[in-house]
C-alpha cells in the first residue's frame, strides 16, 4: 500500500515507497505488524495538522519496528517524523529525522531508498537556502538512481540539481539539468516529474529575456497539471504566467494569474508557495503605483512565511516591504526591513536577493545623510556580486555589482566629490554594457552628461 503525505509546504511526498521502491526483500502483502499500522495511524494525523499526536504515534511506531526487526519501517518512521518536522517549521528536527533515516537504509544497502531519503533531505535544505548542501544531497540522489537503474528517480533528482542551481542564480549546467530530466520524466511517463521541469524551464527562459518561450512552456505545464488537479503546479504556472505579464505590461493579465496561483496555493496549503504568490502580487502593484496594495500585499506574504519559518520567503516580502516604506518616507521602517532582509538572504545564501537589498540599503541610507554605513552597504553588494560570479548568471552579476558601483557614484555625489562619482559612474556604464544592459548604461550616461564640466 502506498501512502501520500500532505505537507505544508505543498510538497507532496512519498510517504512509504517500500513497495514502489522495493527497499527490502520480502512480500509486502505480509507487512501488517504494529508498526505499520501505527504508521498509517502517524500519517494521518500528519495530513491533519496533529503533529504533537503525530509525534507520539511515531515514537511508538519507531519502538515497534526496532522489536520487529523491521528496519523498513524504521526508516520510513524517520522519514515521515521528518516531513512532519519540516511541516512545522522545525528545521534541525526535520534534518536529524532524514539523517537517521538514511543512515538506517544505507546500512542494508538499499539505494533506491537511500536516495529518496536524500531527497527529503535535499528540498528541506533547499527550502532552508542551503543550496550548496542540497545539490550535495540531490547529486548523491541521482548516483544511487543511477546505480539502481530508477529511471523516474533520476528525473526528480536532476529537477532538483537545476532547482538548486537556478536558486543559486546560475544558468550554467541548469538548462541541460532539466532537458536530461525532461527525456527521464518522459521515459518514466511521470507526467507530474514532467510538468514541473516544464515550470523551471520557462522560468529559465524567463530570466534571460525569452517571454514568448517560457509563456510556451507554461502552456504545456499547464496542460499537464489542470486534468489532474495538481494544485501545486496549478498555482506555479500562475506564478510564471503573472512574471512574464508583469515584465511585458499587460498588468490585468499578470493580476489574473497570480490570483490562480494564490487560489491554488491556499486549496493546496502550500504556505511557500502562497507568500511567493503575495510577494509578486506586491511587486506587481508596486510596478503600477499602487503603493498602499503593494505594502500590503508584501505584509501578507511575510507573514505567511514566516508561519512555515521560510526564511528565503520572508527575506523576498521584507525586500518588497523595504520599498513600498522608503516611497512613504517611513525611512525607520523601510531601514530595517532592508536590514533583516539582508541578514536572511545571506543566512539563507542567496547572493541574488543579498545584492539588490544592499544596494537599496544604501540608496536609504544615502536619502537619509548616513554616508558612512551606506559606503559599507554599496560595498558588501559589490563584494557578493563579484565574489560569486562562479555562481551565479554572469548577466546577474555584472548587474548588481553595476548596481553597487553606481550607488557608490551617488553617495560620492552627495558628499561632493564629483571625480570619484565619475569614476565610480564610468566603471558601472562599463558593467552595464558588459552585461548588456543598454538602458541602464545610458542612464547613467546622462547623470555623467549632466555632471561634467
Amino acid at each position: 500500500m502506498l501512502h501520500f503525505v500532505q505537507i505544508r509546504g505543498g510538497a507532496v511526498r512519498l510517504a512509504s515507497f517500500i513497495v514502489a521502491c522495493g527497499l527490502f526483500a520480502g512480500d509486502a502483502a505480509m507487512a501488517q505488524a504494529d508498526s505499520g499500522a501505527l504508521l498509517d495511524r502517524a500519517i494521518e494525523l500528519r495530513i491533519a495538522g496533529r503533529a504533537d499526536e503525530g509525534r507520539e504515534i511515531l515514537s511508538q511506531a519507531l519502538d515497534a519496528a526496532r522489536s520487529e526487526n523491521r528496519a523498513d519501517r524504521e526508516s520510513l518512521a524517520h522519514i515521515v517524523l521528518g516531513d512532519l518536522e519540516r511541516g512545522e517549521g522545525e528545521t534541525e528536527a526535520a534534518r536529524n529525522a532524514y539523517q537517521a533515516a538514511i543512515d538506517i537504509i544505507r546500512d542494508k544497502g538499499v539505494k533506491p531508498g537511500e536516495a529518496g531519503a536524500l531527497m527529503s533531505l535535499g528540498y528541506l535544505e533547499f527550502e532552508q537556502g542551503g543550496l550548496k548542501q542540497a545539490m550535495n544531497a540531490f547529486a548523491a540522489a541521482n548516483t544511487l538512481y543511477g546505480d539502481s537503474r530508477d529511471v523516474a528517480g533520476g528525473a526528480r533528482a536532476m529537477l532538483g540539481l537545476a532547482q538548486a542551481g537556478f536558486a543559486r542564480g546560475g544558468t550554467a549546467g541548469v538548462e541541460s539539468n532539466l532537458q536530461t530530466a525532461l527525456r527521464l520524466a518522459r521515459l518514466a511517463e511521470n507526467d507530474v516529474t514532467e510538468g514541473r521541469v516544464l515550470m523551471m524551464l520557462g522560468e529559465l527562459a524567463l530570466r534571460s529575456g525569452a517571454y514568448e518561450e517560457a509563456l510556451s512552456y507554461h502552456d504545456d505545464a499547464l496542460r499537464i497539471f489542470t486534468p489532474i488537479q495538481f494544485h501545486s503546479g496549478i498555482g506555479s504556472a500562475g506564478l510564471l504566467f503573472g512574471a512574464v505579464e508583469t515584465v511585458r505590461g499587460d498588468f490585468d493579465a499578470a493580476r489574473i494569474g497570480l490570483k490562480s496561483a494564490v487560489t491554488a496555493f491556499t486549496v493546496e496549503e502550500d504556505a511557500r508557495g502562497l507568500s511567493r504568490a503575495l510577494a509578486r502580487i506586491g511587486d506587481l502593484e508596486y510596478a503600477i503605483g499602487s503603493i498602499d496594495a503593494a505594502r500590503d500585499a508584501y505584509l501578507r506574504a511575510g507573514v505567511t512565511a514566516q508561519s512555515v519559518k521560510d526564511r528565503h520567503g520572508e527575506a523576498l516580502a521584507l525586500l518588497g516591504y523595504g520599498r513600498t516604506e522608503r516611497m512613504r518616507g517611513r525611512f525607520n521602517e523601510a531601514g530595517n526591513a532592508y536590514l533583516r532582509a539582508q541578514t536572511l538572504f545571506g543566512e539563507t545564501q542567496d547572493p541574488v536577493g543579498l545584492v539588490p537589498a544592499s544596494v537599496e540599503l544604501g540608496d536609504l541610507l544615502v536619502d537619509v545623510g548616513n554616508y558612512e554605513v551606506a559606503r559599507l552597504s554599496y560595498d558588501t553588494a559589490r563584494d557578493v556580486a563579484g565574489d560569486n560570479r562562479d555562481r551565479i548568471d554572469e548577466q546577474v552579476g555584472l548587474a548588481g555589482e553595476a548596481a553597487a558601483v553606481a550607488g557608490l557614484g551617488r553617495l560620492e555625489i552627495a558628499l561632493g566629490n564629483t571625480e570619484a562619482a565619475l569614476t565610480a559612474f564610468d566603471t558601472a556604464i562599463a558593467l552595464y554594457e558588459v552585461a548588456g544592459l543598454a538602458a541602464e548604461a545610458d542612464g547613467l550616461r546622462q547623470t555623467v552628461g549632466e555632471l561634467a564640466p
